[in-house]
């Protein structure tokens, strides 16, 4: 399972992904840090051990060069089995 995401121009952010597996009260935590990616960032973040089916995602993007409330593009969000 994976996430496949492109964003405007960010040097520096950590993308925190939260699953909830059906029936669950408490969600599968991920988290990446990305930092000196091109302009307009294309990534993709990998989930070992996801729980399938999901219920809830959540998905945090925190621009770490920014203050705690900034604007973001994204321009791309995909998720894969």
């Amino acid at each position: 399972h994976s996430l496949a995401a492109v964003f405007g121009a960010m040097e520096d952010f950590t993308m925190t992904v939260r699953i909830w597996g059906a029936g669950s009260d408490e969600p599968v935590v991920y988290e990446q840090n990305f930092k000196g990616l091109p302009a307009d960032p294309d990534i993709e973040m990998l989930f070992a051990d996801a729980p399938s089916p999901a219920a809830k995602v959540r998905v945090e993007i925190k621009n770490n060069l920014a203050g705690d409330r900034t604007n973001l593009h994204v321009r791309e969000l995909s998720f894969h089995e």
